[in-house]
């Protein structure tokens, strides 16, 4: 089942997240995917951005950031969260076999469970006895999550990534904007234009760079009778440096 209420979170988190545990849930999940995820919200900027430091703490090495955007629903256990942080983690259960040995759903993990770069996957199976990764193909066995993921929930007011310093050399994966929202440009000559970001979010001091995409208008046929396709025009940089979309406001 999923949407189990657990009343507590480790013990080992830092201490100056103890203020808000009042504020925040933490739901077990069990339908084929065991986890557990604590759900943190904050009523100020000022309240997350004391917090922000030590619930990066808390994020497995070479785990990536994932962004979205308020409200959002986390898929794997119904949450749905306004601004603040879900921390996904391992369910800390335990898988039995029948000649009696147990592995334990939780750190520390042993070097069976690895990928070949040392990091952690997100999800493990038990087979033959012994923790693997899960290779995102064979969905028999249960998966267990191993790496703790953080999700940042913005909503460019409580968190705003205008003001949030974000972690260096770590992978962002962005789930703000879905592709559908990027719109096409009105169409001049008929041809329809739409600029895209080569990523989300730039460090201070880098060039933003963008691919410029062009198709007829309706993508109509052209004289062989055969369909236009979109053109791309790579690595498009303008002169002004543009600060990257963060957050709707209000």
């Amino acid at each position: 089942m999923a949407g189990r209420i657990l009343p507590l979170w480790p013990s080992t988190w830092p201490k100056e997240l103890d203020p808000y545990r009042k504020q925040a849930k933490t739901i077990g999940v069990a339908h084929g995917i065991q986890e557990t995820v604590y759900e943190i919200r904050f009523n100020s900027r000022d309240e997350f951005e004391k917090a922000w430091p030590h619930i990066l703490k808390l994020k497995s090495p070479g785990a990536p950031l994932i962004l979205e955007r308020s409200p959002a629903t986390y898929n794997r256990s119904g949450t749905k969260s306004e601004a603040g942080v879900l921390i996904l983690c391992p369910s800390g259960g335990t898988v039995r076999f029948p000649d009696g040995r147990e592995l334990k759903a939780d750190t520390p993990w042993p070097k069976s469970a690895t990928l070949p770069g040392g990091e952690l996957p997100e999800y493990v199976v038990a087979q033959d006895g012994k923790w693997v990764p899960f290779d995102g193909k064979e969905r028999s066995h249960i998966q267990h999550r191993a790496r703790i993921d953080v999700v940042l929930i913005t909503d460019g007011q409580i968190v705003d990534l205008n003001s949030t310093p974000l972690p260096e050399n770590i992978p962002i994966i962005d789930r703000r904007f879905p592709k559908a929202e990027q719109a096409w440009g009105k169409a001049v000559e008929g041809i329809q234009v739409r600029l895209t970001p080569d990523k989300r979010l730039w460090n201070e001091g880098e060039d933003p760079s963008f691919k410029i995409i062009a198709k007829p208008k309706d993508n109509v046929a052209n004289e062989s009778g055969a369909p236009n396709q979109s053109v791309e025009d790579v690595a498009v940089k303008p002169r002004q440096i543009l600060t990257p979309d963060v957050s709707p406001r209000e």
